[in-house]
């Protein structure tokens, strides 16, 4: 889909949908409407309620052209996701016969008076409308396919800038959506900024890297908890729960400017934790890019849910040969550590006396931490495959690690480094904790010993 932005009536396209709620300026927007169909606004008032989802075509001429308005019920009191279902609903049910070129107006008094989040809204839902969730069957019928739609959202110029930033989230949304990071959009549900899912990828100029390395890195830009609130006297440093992922930007950064024949690819899940009517509850059931499910027990434990899709979608998209993944993830790690090492958990030996000796070699240490499968009894969920966190307070970095565990794909390479404790500190330069690019030198150094290690 192709989505503009105009402050004019949008005249010039095949089809306008105009979204209604109850019992809003009804009678003014019927009477535009009137005027343009020629038919009464009294006969449009009986046959239409502006229920949920309800769907009521009128059609008219202009300049020899046949032209259609749908009057879309939006129900009352609508909020965001009530005005996405609506759109939602209204191409998936009529995506084989709606025009290509299509209109939405907000000109007609039939929106706050910030249209911005409905904006935002409506392209969620007129995206997921149309997208193919039998995407790679085989048998699929013609009518099953989306028309590639050019859509024109209309608004008053007042309202153009931010309704280009609504248009800019409401697409960036859709994607993560399609792909199924269902997770990530759990989490990122408090937030009135939508998500992000980074990929990057560095490719020496050498047809034959040596080794492929998959990096994820934790990306929580601010954590305050969400429904399961902490408590306030550090919340300000929450801004550093993105250590993972400002690691594995670094890294990849460091790697390409000294050129490494070695193949690395960087996935950071990114959101906010906050708190809103539409966060993430404890006790709700999530699904995951995997497919397993989760029960969310505590909304604190966000990150190793974001993580989850981070991981599977690098090993299945990229096969990596070796995967790791670095989070500010537990508390349970700082009380284990202090701020002297980062927990260092793998399910394999070699993997882990190569990143130990790079670490004594740079001076960020890491410590190994068991991760037998006697804690897999702590994740058992009743309702789900799994539960997020085991309610003990007792082993959470394990517990969190073995969590991360199952969606690695068996992955027989693969370490988690829980940095909590290490990405920011205490020092000389700032008045209060800084960050320190944890993890950056260490992992340079892993790659730089696997280099020459092939070279030996």
């Amino acid at each position: 889909m192709q989505f503009t932005l105009s402050h004019q009536a949008p005249i010039s396209t095949d089809a306008l949908i105009v979204p209604v709620a109850q019992g809003t300026n009804l009678d003014a927007i019927f009477s535009l409407v009137a005027e343009k169909t020629g038919v009464p606004a009294d006969l449009i008032k009986g046959d239409f309620k502006a229920g949920a989802k309800e769907i009521h075509t009128l059609y008219f001429n202009e300049n020899q052209q046949s032209k259609r308005i749908f009057l879309l019920g939006l129900g009352e009191a609508p909020r965001t996701i009530d005005v996405l279902n609506a759109f939602r609903s209204l191409v998936f049910k009529r995506k084989a016969n709606l025009p290509t070129n299509l209109s939405v107006s907000f000109l007609h008094k039939n929106a706050p008076d910030n249209p911005a989040p409905w904006v935002e809204a409506s392209v969620n839902g007129l995206l997921l409308g149309g997208y193919d969730i039998g995407l790679y069957k085989t048998d699929k019928k013609p009518e099953d396919a989306a028309p590639d739609f050019n859509i024109e959202i209309a608004v008053s110029e007042e309202h153009l800038a931010a309704a280009s930033e609504a248009l800019k989230r409401g697409q960036a949304f859709e994607k993560i959506h399609g792909l199924g990071l269902h997770a990530l959009i759990a989490v990122s549900r408090g937030s009135e900024n939508p998500p992000a899912f980074i990929v990057m990828e560095y490719k020496p100029k050498s047809d034959q890297p040596l080794k492929k390395i998959g990096l994820v890195g934790k990306g929580v830009t601010f954590d305050t908890g969400g429904l399961s609130i902490k408590p306030s006297t550090n919340m300000h440093l929450m801004k550093s729960d993105m250590g993972g992922a400002a690691a594995v930007l670094g890294t990849i950064e460091v790697a390409a400017k000294l050129q490494l024949p070695l193949h690395i690819i960087g996935v950071i899940p990114a959101t906010e934790n906050s708190v809103d009517a539409l966060s993430t509850k404890p006790g709700d059931v999530i699904g995951s890019y995997q497919g397993k499910t989760i029960e969310v027990i505590d909304t604190d434990a966000e990150g190793r849910l974001i993580l989850a899709d981070g991981l599977t979608y690098a090993v299945r998209n990229f096969a990596p040969d070796v995967l790791i993944d670095l989070a500010t993830l537990t508390g349970s790690c700082i009380r284990t550590l202090g701020t002297y090492a980062g927990g260092l958990f793998s399910n394999n030996d070699a993997l882990v006396g190569q990143l130990n000796e790079a670490g004594e070699r740079t001076g960020e240490r890491l410590w190994r931490l068991p991760l037998w499968d006697d804690y897999n009894k702590e994740l058992k969920s009743d309702v789900a495959d799994l539960k997020n966190f085991s309610g003990n307070p007792a082993a959470g970095a394990i517990t969190a690690a073995k969590f991360l565990e199952a969606f690695i794909e068996k992955h027989p390479a693969w370490a988690h480094m829980d940095i909590a404790g290490m990405a920011i500190a205490d020092s000389e330069f700032s008045s209060q904790k800084s960050a320190t690019g944890f993890g950056i030198r260490l992992l340079i150094d892993y790659m730089q010993s696997l280099i020459n290690d092939a070279k030996a």
